[in-house]
């Protein structure tokens, strides 16, 4: 066993070495390859500019964008709206039951504890997740 072995590493560095040394023989013929390829996109990318195509595709996609748009900011305020309602019925709740004296503390069958500013927010956050169902006093 008289054999000088490499060093498993130097063997990969050799192989990666011989891979770069591949692919860049075939850079030339890749380069004019894609320049072609621009140059016959160009010229009918400005056949279509010219015919008014992309124009047109561009029209559309803008309304549909818009249409979307405003979808969301309808169902957004409509949400909003429901969560303003919800927290504006639990304020007249509590007010009912702090103006009726007792604060909502007598017991009775409709008593209800008195509502906390977390409680109030808490029904803002989850209005309109349920439906918009909002308590009653």
């Amino acid at each position: 066993m008289s054999k000088n072995r490499i060093p498993t590493p130097l063997y990969a560095v050799a192989g990666a070495g011989d891979l770069a040394y591949q692919r860049l023989r075939k850079l030339p013929a890749t380069v004019t390859e894609l320049r072609d390829k621009a140059a016959e996109t160009t010229i009918e990318l400005r056949q279509r500019a010219r015919s008014g195509e992309l124009r047109a595709k561009a029209v559309n996609t803008l309304r549909a964008a818009a249409a979307r748009n405003a979808a969301a900011l309808v169902a957004g305020v409509h949400a909003a709206q429901e969560r303003a309602i919800a927290v504006y019925d639990r304020l007249v709740a509590h007010g009912e039951r702090v103006l009726d004296g007792d604060g909502g503390r007598s017991g009775g069958a409709e008593a209800q504890p008195p509502a906390s500013p977390a409680a109030i927010e808490a029904t803002a956050d989850t209005a309109g997740a349920d439906g918009g169902s909002t308590p009653t006093a």
